[in-house]
């Protein structure tokens, strides 16, 4: 596909004599690693003709990214420059276009010189862990030279990070066909939906409990050549999906608006149950409630009973049937909530302020703030005539146990603690534990919280 790209501008060259792509790298010699966090770890800036169509490239903290290059370090600053090209026709007026994205968590900035002097600066390159590239162009500038030289180079050394391709140089008549397939405006309902920018592709838009009527959804285009078409949501909950077409026609970016229900908002009166804050992940900072069930692993957001200070897991219910990982920042909110100096806040129901981003590999909240301890909501399944296995004070209590069933109880670590024929079970531990009970060949699960 690279070969057929060169290929083309090089053909357009031939034709449009001297007006159309004066200059193009599509970086297909850039092999190594690939275009996301994975990028080849050497730095080439000191070789760059080894790899680049033309000679007189320079740059400073170059890597290959599998067709594309990367530029910068974490804590290092990034810049790629052109060789010199005559962009004196069309008195020095001439655009640049190209695909980029920043590396994920990054700055959205580059910034774009001509000749050493600032001349344009990108603000919206996406920054997501999809590393996908969105297309930026023609932007048009003035001021060019018989030798001029394009500089691009990251906004700032800490964290800006980014990743180009296909950059092209065009002058005169012959201009191509615009890859923007960006919104500049997206509307519910008549008002620009909240956090809207042209480089994020999903929203949530949260509807009073009730609703019917599918919301109106208006698209604008950056560029007036591009096209959109708007499918509605067939129903609530539902998803209107918006998808943009460049004037190219290659370039196709898809928007979507989430309509959910809840009679819940975020606040303080109206937190979101955990099901709600883990489909708003990205979304903000917001009030969420539910039950602490324990702490996460840290690698793969998993609920542990292993004791630390620094997180919690907030389940969905007091067993963690679903549940989301807890930053606890030092300070009053950690010394408050974290199990490790208070073992009795397990089980208990919490409502939590915080950011709602990925913790742990799993949804989660961060940068928590603020917090209410609403006590835990506890129900004594003897009472109800039910087959029932619950735990008090150290105790293990099955409920209408069936006759002849044998009981095995397990650690949360899945290791058998336990072995009765008894409906009474003594546990050493607080913590949860699974529980089974099998009798003439049926069995019967359980969780348990021992608090």
């Amino acid at each position: 596909m690279k070969k057929i790209f060169t290929l083309l501008f090089s053909l357009l060259v031939i034709v449009t004599a001297n007006a159309g792509i004066v200059f193009s790298e599509d970086f297909s010699g850039f092999t190594k690693g690939q275009p996301n966090g994975s990028a080849d770890g050497s730095d080439v800036s000191s070789s760059m003709d080894t790899y680049t169509q033309q000679a007189g490239w320079a740059g400073s903290k170059v890597y290959q990214a599998g067709g594309a290059a990367k530029m910068g370090t974490s804590s290092v600053l990034g810049w790629i420059q052109t060789p010199a090209i005559d962009l004196s026709a069309e008195g020095g007026t001439f655009s640049v276009s190209f695909d980029a994205m920043a590396w994920s968590g990054d700055s959205k900035s580059i910034k774009i010189y001509l000749d050493d002097v600032l001349v344009y600066t990108e603000s919206d390159l996406p920054n997501s862990a999809s590393y996908v590239m969105s297309s930026f162009g023609p932007i048009e500038l003035t001021g060019g030279t018989a030798s001029s030289k394009i500089k691009i180079e990251g906004n700032q050394a800490s964290k800006g990070r980014f990743f180009i391709d296909n950059l092209v140089i065009t002058q005169g008549a012959t201009v191509l066909p615009s890859k923007n397939a960006n919104l500049s405006d997206l509307k519910v309902n008549g008002t620009t939906i909240p956090g809207f920018l042209a480089s994020k592709l999903s929203y949530i838009y949260l509807l009073p409990e009730g609703t019917t009527t599918v919301p109106t959804v208006e698209a604008t285009v950056e560029d007036s050549k591009a096209t959109y078409q708007i499918t509605p949501a067939s129903s609530l909950p539902g998803t209107t999906n918006i998808l943009v077409t460049a004037e190219d026609q290659t370039v196709i970016k898809g928007y979507s608006v989430n309509f959910y229900l809840t009679d819940n908002d975020g606040s303080q009166d109206r937190p979101f149950s955990i099901a709600e804050a883990q489909a708003l992940q990205g979304e903000g900072s917001f009030w969420i409630k539910g039950y602490i069930v324990g702490c996460v692993v840290t690698t793969d957001g998993s609920i542990t009973q292993t004791v630390v200070n620094s997180n919690l897991a907030l389940g969905s219910d007091e067993l963690g049937t679903s549940h989301m990982s807890v930053q606890l920042p030092a300070g009053t909110v950690r010394e408050a909530l974290n199990l490790e100096s208070n073992p009795g806040n397990l089980g208990k129901m919490v409502s939590v302020y915080g950011s709602l981003e990925t913790y742990c590999g799993i949804a989660g909240i961060k940068n928590v703030s603020d917090y209410v301890i609403s006590g835990a909501v506890s129900i004594d399944p003897s009472k109800l005539d039910l087959f029932y296995a619950y735990a008090s004070e150290n105790t293990l209590y099955i409920n209408n146990m069936p006759e002849n069933a044998t009981v095995f109880v397990y650690d949360a670590t899945g290791k058998l603690v336990a072995k009765s024929f008894e409906s009474t079970v003594s546990l050493q531990q607080k913590g949860i534990y699974a529980v089974k009970v099998v009798s003439n060949g049926t069995v019967q699960t359980f969780k348990v919280i021992n608090k």
